[in-house]
């Protein structure tokens, strides 16, 4: 996972490689507008590749436990490593097929989820006061982030990725203006494009997805390549 806070982060420290004019693609999630907790292990990639100034929590503990990992990660994790390599080894020799995912079931495990995370009882419910509290901050951090591509003459693009369908139909027109169109509408005031794949009918079947929520790789693909297209990228 990753926040709107951390996507940030990490444009600033880079920004200076994209050329002039360059397209920033900014990827929301349904509740991108939400305040999400991210545990030290979540947070810990974040120490071998972004400024100190810049990381969210510095703990210089958890900066130097960062480093040896990534400096020599047989050592520090041995079991992981060995667990992932034999993982990897067995499927390529072992060519099993993914078992079918239960997309019904798939939808409702992650709105359940999202609903437990955020604390929301009714998704079609106004937001709470903490929830619309925490929404306005990740306006104000979604409209920075804009600003500071359209100041550097960088082109940023807002993009929902699309959902199975099953999952979509579960996200009411209620749920979606209560935590990402209203949302969108107030941090975009300077009006760049926003593309929004939620029900796209391009991506519609069952095999552009490994669940409900996450695309496959063949989804990914088709996708990528659609959004490129609508930017006159290719």
């Amino acid at each position: 996972p990753q926040s709107l806070v951390h996507d940030f982060n990490v444009l600033k420290n880079y920004f200076s490689y994209i050329k002039e004019g360059g397209i920033v693609i900014i990827t929301l999630c349904p509740f991108s507008s939400l305040v999400s907790q991210y545990s030290k292990q979540q947070n810990l990639k974040y120490y071998t590749f972004l400024h100190p100034a810049t990381i969210l929590g510095f703990d210089e503990v958890e900066r130097e436990k960062a480093l040896r990992i990534k400096q020599n990660p047989i050592r520090e994790m041995p079991w992981l490593c060995i667990k992932r390599t034999l993982k990897e080894f067995l499927k390529h020799i072992i060519h099993k097929p993914y078992p079918k995912c239960d997309m019904e079931k798939s939808a409702i495990t992650f709105l359940e989820g999202w609903k437990k995370l955020f604390a929301i009882v009714d998704l079609d419910a106004p937001l709470s006061d903490k929830l619309r509290m925490e929404q306005e901050n990740r306006t104000q951090i979604l409209s920075d982030l804009i600003d500071f591509c359209l100041e550097r003459e960088l082109k940023p693009v807002l993009v929902i990725p699309p959902v199975h369908p099953l999952l979509a139909k579960k996200l009411t027109k209620k749920c979606r203006e209560n935590y990402i169109y209203s949302f969108v509408r107030k941090a975009n005031s300077q009006n760049v494009p926003f593309l929004d794949f939620m029900d796209d009918a391009g991506f519609q079947r069952d095999e552009f997805f490994s669940n409900a929520y996450f695309m496959s790789k063949k989804g990914a693909k088709a996708f990528t390549e659609q959004v490129l297209k609508k930017m006159s990228v290719i």
